[in-house]
């Protein structure tokens, strides 16, 4: 199978889930024609048929009359635990806690905070941490969407997820599945947020139990949407700092509302916990390249 985009033939069908040990015999072995997800090193799409060029590092689809591959719970938790740990800090300095992971748009990859910036449902939390850590500091106060302004694709998103691992930030979700695995959007708004709820309650002893395992005495924590803060606030401050607690004094309560419809004031509390913890903002922006409003 040539690479549409460099024509070499040294392309890899991409697999996914669990692997195997004949799986991984197979691999290193040259006997399967395959590479799994977890070994291409950047984010990737999941589908069907999805193949990987080894020379130029792209991945493609042979064909869009491909069937359209559709992961179930526990293929896509793996991709969500392989994604993050290509970029899980030696240290973790600050735990982002948000509630879910973006929805599933099928045919395209999952798109959450470490994968996919460009899926059909919005990654506002990548894009928001992403412009108040590494735009320059007026970005913050914008009153318009700044997250539209970011380079877009997943060769600029690697290389944002790798300056937030070298500065020691790493993000989980209270629930390990997107919400349309588990929620029935005919249903009102207020059963859709209780039933959420729910499943953040549903998930917390197995969340605590992970972040217990990748942060330490030193770790900052800081807590996405009202619900997470109400349910794991009482826990987590028993081991952590939370940089919430800075709030109050300037904002009268310590909660961070998702940046879905609420862009400009998530990164102005995001800054205000950094900041109340001396984190050292950026000062050279030569890395990037936005649009100006």
């Amino acid at each position: 199978m040539n690479c549409p985009y460099c024509n070499s033939d040294e392309t890899y069908k991409v697999l996914f889930g669990e692997i195997s040990e004949e799986m991984q015999d197979a691999i290193e072995s040259g006997i399967a024609f395959c590479i799994h997800v977890s070994q291409i090193g950047k984010p990737v799409q999941v589908q069907e048929n999805l193949f990987y060029c080894e020379d130029c590092k792209k991945t493609f689809v042979p064909s869009q009359d491909d069937e359209i591959y559709v992961p179930n719970e526990q293929e896509l938790m793996t991709f969500y635990a392989l994604m993050r740990l290509k970029y899980k800090p030696d240290k973790i300095k600050y735990l982002i806690l948000s509630d879910t992971p973006c929805d599933i748009s099928i045919g395209t990859a999952p798109s959450f905070f470490y994968a996919n910036p460009d899926n059909d449902f919005y990654n506002n939390l990548y894009e928001e941490v992403i412009t108040t850590l590494f735009f320059p500091p007026e970005f913050v106060d914008k009153t318009r969407t700044v997250g539209l302004s970011i380079e877009k694709g997943f060769e600029y998103m690697d290389k944002y997820l790798n300056m937030l691992k070298e500065r020691g930030f790493f993000q989980m979700d209270a629930v390990e599945l997107p919400p349309n695995f588990y929620v029935d959007y005919e249903r009102s708004k207020t059963v859709i947020r209780t039933m959420i709820k729910d499943e953040i309650e549903e998930w917390k002893e197995y969340t605590l139990d992970h972040i217990y395992q990748v942060a330490d005495k030193d770790t900052k924590i800081i807590l996405v949407k009202k619900d997470v803060y109400d349910i794991y606030y009482p826990e987590l401050s028993k081991k952590y700092k939370i940089l919430n607690d800075s709030l109050i004094e300037k904002y009268g309560k310590p909660i961070i509302p998702l940046p879905d419809g609420h862009q400009r004031e998530f990164r102005q509390k995001f800054y205000h916990c950094l900041k109340s913890d001396n984190y050292k903002f950026e000062k050279d922006f030569s890395y990037i390249a936005y649009k100006d409003f």
